[in-house]
């Protein structure tokens, strides 16, 4: 069987494929995110001065004028740092079976 053949098998992929994976994605990230919002300390962080420091730099660049912004801005990051977190966790678990535990 020439070499195209395979390569070419295996990156056609069915469009459901790619749709169960983008549902997985969001459903990971979204029970993510609200495990992480729902932490006392990450309120206690949020609340601290590192937290207001950290978030600064966006909340003048979205110009936040109250406290209904910045709660609005820090969902926001966190839902994006799940997102992140999910779409690798994904990607990594490709990888290991695909390899099948090979080294």
């Amino acid at each position: 069987m020439p070499l195209a053949s395979c390569v070419d098998k295996r990156r056609n992929r069915s469009p459901m494929t790619t749709l169960a994976r983008c549902i997985l994605v969001a459903g990971l990230s979204l029970v993510l995110c609200r495990f992480v919002y729902s932490l006392d300390m990450f309120s206690v962080w949020i609340n601290s001065a590192g937290g207001v420091r950290a978030l600064t730099p966006l909340r003048r660049a979205f110009m936040s004028i109250g406290p209904e912004d910045d709660e609005n801005i820090t969902l926001a990051v966190v839902l994006l740092l799940s997102l992140l977190a999910s779409t690798l966790a994904l990607l990594g678990t490709r990888a290991i079976l695909s390899t099948g535990g090979r080294s």
